[in-house]
């Protein structure tokens, strides 16, 4: 699908879940950046990017992603708090922040 339109915001999208499954969180955040430059639904493509970031150590990345994308979508912080892939930040002051929203 990339082949044939480049711009395709939602074959970024499946590709860096794709990406994600198999462990290759790198290229899978850079998939989910290039979804949201294209503007194919940004905030999922910021919250996907935070797992990105929890998978590659970067904590504060995950973090100011997971807090735009809740100021894109006011109904992400309720993912947020379910979501396993998150697992790392509970506890964390801004994350629990989110979850309050």
């Amino acid at each position: 699908a990339l082949a044939v339109n480049p711009a395709d915001g939602a074959a970024f999208g499946t590709c860096g879940l794709a990406l994600l499954g198999l462990g290759r969180a790198e290229e899978a955040l850079a998939a989910y950046q290039r979804q949201h430059e294209l503007g194919w639904r940004p905030a999922t493509a910021l919250y996907n990017q935070a797992c990105c970031w929890l998978r590659l150590g970067e904590r504060e990345n995950a973090l100011l992603c997971l807090e735009e994308a809740a100021a894109l979508d006011p109904t992400m912080p309720t993912m947020v708090a379910l979501d396993p892939d998150l697992a790392a930040l509970h506890g964390e002051p801004r994350f629990e922040a989110l979850g309050r929203r």
